[in-house]
């Protein structure tokens, strides 16, 4: 019987204790919505901070960006609809994953979180 494993990558601070960053169940990776580490900065800064760490916690998983199946952006303004897609094809120049762009609020909008954006990878 398969079980669920935790995926942290140690490169990351630590988060909340009551969500993992990542699940892995069988060849499948869930990675929890990430955000920018620091709240500063434009759409674009925060796109790449955002992304770099689900790059490093896939690596954790066994597996790698070009993995992604699915994604889903949250944004806080889809204004920044333009900005972020630049950054964020820079990361999937090729065979991009399916992806849902939705505006949304976040916890930490006031604090000015901009982008959310969470993951499925394969492991192969």
């Amino acid at each position: 019987m398969q079980e669920k494993r935790i995926i942290k990558s140690k490169k990351l601070p630590e988060g909340f204790q009551f969500i993992s960053q990542a699940v892995n169940f069988g060849n499948l990776v869930f990675v929890s919505g990430q955000g920018p580490q620091g709240l500063s900065g434009d759409v674009r800064k925060q796109t790449i901070d955002t992304l770099e760490q689900i790059e490093l916690i896939l690596e954790e998983a066994g597996t790698s960006m070009k993995n992604i199946l699915k994604v889903t952006v949250y944004l806080s303004d889809m204004k920044n609809y333009n900005a972020m897609n630049e950054e964020y094809s820079k990361f999937f120049p090729k065979n991009p994953p399916a992806r849902t762009c939705v505006q949304a609020s976040s916890p930490f909008g006031f604090k000015g979180q901009l982008v959310e954006i969470d993951a499925i990878a394969a492991i192969l």
